[in-house]
């Protein structure tokens, strides 16, 4: 099947539709049944000669109206199974407008006990992003996005090589780490303003006072964007976040950072309170990968030979 060329992947998905049995004997598949979808039925080990997995895949499409013969997918879904217990599925749905832009893009993906979901809501004035990992019902990482702003296509289009927040007016995150939550709002405008003013002569300058600008800099992020954190569970406030200048240990330059600040008025710095979570979330990622037969030990002994032979 998948040497066959097809124009169109609604095409392919159409012309392939059934169920199929694989003749261990003829080391090819036998098309068994009929079914709007495609049903595959394999040995799940190597030389196996019981059809104990299934791999099913669905497709629905609709035809593109501002190009013709074009078609939009509505629905992706693929589970594969041994022995009726599922092991992986997937599924993504998306609607469309008059001028085939996307409105509403969802995905899920499950493995085994993990699921990491997707969904992205888009119209002319506003567009939100949603991404989420959980093991069963635990939330491991959560990222909400919404932003306001003027979202025409050719704005988005132009968004890739100029800056955002010509058409971005402000946004608000919402950050959930394990049960800890971090929420915010921002000004996108007013700040992308601000620091084009701040910066406009860092180039030029070659005596540019890094210390002002940061100061100035850090005035403005406190005066338009505000982040609390909250236990997420009952979202009772334990810390707010303030950002503050920071001279660099090696340069001796300026930059801005972020910390937090608890009721106790104690400051602790950002990145090192949260750091030991995201460690926790990347090993736990780490294992569900090493459980699919995907190791990352030896990453780190990779040479400039290996990336080059590396198949992108």
């Amino acid at each position: 099947m998948k040497a066959t060329y097809y124009d169109n992947p609604g095409d392919a998905f159409r012309a392939n539709v059934g169920v199929y049995e694989w003749n261990h004997a003829s080391g090819d598949w036998d098309k068994t049944g009929t079914s709007n979808k495609i049903e595959l039925h394999f040995p799940s080990v190597p030389e196996g000669l019981t059809n104990d997995a299934a791999a099913t895949f669905e497709y629905k499409g609709k035809a593109a109206r501002t190009m013709p013969g074009e078609e939009l997918p509505e629905l992706l879904a693929f589970s594969l199974s041994q022995n009726n217990e599922q092991l992986i599925s997937y599924k993504m749905t998306a609607s469309y407008n008059s001028d085939d832009m996307p409105t509403n893009v969802k995905s899920d993906l499950s493995i085994e006990s993990y699921t990491f979901t997707t969904s992205i809501k888009y119209n002319s004035k506003d567009i939100s992003v949603e991404y989420a990992l959980k093991e069963n019902s635990n939330t491991i990482i959560e990222l909400k996005l919404n932003a306001k702003g003027d979202f025409d296509p050719d704005n988005l289009m132009m968004g890739y090589d100029e800056d955002p927040s010509e058409f971005v007016n402000s946004a608000n995150v919402s950050l959930q780490i394990a049960d800890i939550k971090i929420l915010g709002q921002a000004n996108v405008k007013k700040i992308a303003d601000a620091l084009d003013r701040i910066y406009k002569d860092e180039e030029e300058d070659d005596d540019f006072d890094y210390l002002a600008a940061a100061t100035q800099e850090a005035k403005v992020l406190n005066d338009n964007a505000k982040l609390i954190v909250v236990y997420a569970g009952t979202n009772n406030k334990f810390a707010e976040t303030e950002f503050y200048v920071v001279e660099d240990s090696w340069w001796g330059e300026h930059y801005v950072d972020l910390q937090l600040i608890f009721a106790d008025e104690s400051r602790g710095d950002f990145e090192a309170y949260f750091g030991s979570a995201f460690n926790d979330i990347i090993e736990e990622i780490l294992k569900l990968l090493e459980e699919l037969g995907i190791d990352f030990d030896d990453w780190d002994n990779w040479d400039d030979d290996d990336w080059d032979d590396w198949e992108w």
